[in-house]
C-alpha cells in the first residue's frame, strides 16, 4: 500500500544521498593524493605503478556509486508508485472537499 510505496520512495533519496557522499569522498581523496583534477594527470599518476592503498580505495569509493544506485534502482518502481499515491490522495482529497462544499 501507500505505506509500503512512501518507504520506498524515502529508500531510494537515502540511496542517493549516501552514494553521493561516497563518490565525492572518494573522488576528493582521489584528487588529493594525486595531486590534480584534470583526468589526463590522475590517469598518469595512477599508471605510475606506485599505487599506494589510499588511491585503491579512493578508486573503489568513487566507483561505488554505481553499485549503491543499482541496489537502490530496484527501489524505484515504488517509489514512482508513492508519486502516483500521493497525486491520487490529493485528488481524492480535492473532490471530497468540493462535495462538502456543494452540499452547503
Amino acid at each position: 500500500g501507500l505505506r509500503v510505496q512512501m518507504e520506498a520512495g524515502m529508500k531510494y533519496i537515502l540511496f542517493g544521498v549516501m552514494a553521493t557522499g561516497f563518490m565525492l569522498y572518494g573522488m576528493s581523496l582521489l584528487f588529493g593524493l594525486t595531486g590534480t583534477t584534470y583526468l589526463k594527470g590522475i590517469l598518469m599518476s595512477l599508471g605510475s605503478g606506485s599505487l599506494q592503498p589510499t588511491v585503491v580505495v579512493a578508486v573503489v569509493m568513487a566507483r561505488a556509486v554505481v553499485a549503491i544506485m543499482a541496489a537502490g534502482l530496484t527501489m524505484a518502481g515504488k517509489a514512482v508508485g508513492a508519486t502516483a499515491a500521493a497525486r491520487d490522495m490529493v485528488a481524492r482529497g480535492a473532490a471530497e472537499s468540493m462535495a462538502v462544499a456543494e452540499s452547503r
